[in-house]
């Protein structure tokens, strides 16, 4: 799990993080690099849990990032969208 999990996580944000500039994938705000760099360091074991605070105070960040912008995803309004990831946060 120790390297399966790391793994898949690069795998599945190569393109739009870890390897942005080789894909030329537009990053959408500056607080979605500590956010995924909080977001990566989670499997730290004991620094697990000082993660974890940081990533509440980062995903709130990262999600009320495009409401400010009003840079919802594509062909939906940022306002409406926002629930989804607080509610994620919450669940």
């Amino acid at each position: 799990m120790a390297v399966l999990t790391p793994t898949m996580a690069f795998v599945g944000l190569a393109q739009t993080e870890y390897l942005a500039g080789v894909f030329h994938a537009p990053v959408p705000g500056l607080i979605v690099h500590p956010h995924g760099a909080a977001f990566s360091c989670w499997i730290l074991g004991i620094a697990g849990f000082l993660l974890a605070c940081r990533m509440v105070v980062l995903g709130l960040l990262a999600a009320t990032d495009p409401l400010v912008r009003e840079a919802g995803p594509a062909g939906r309004d940022a306002t409406s969208f926002y629930i989804i990831p607080l509610t994620d946060m919450l669940a």
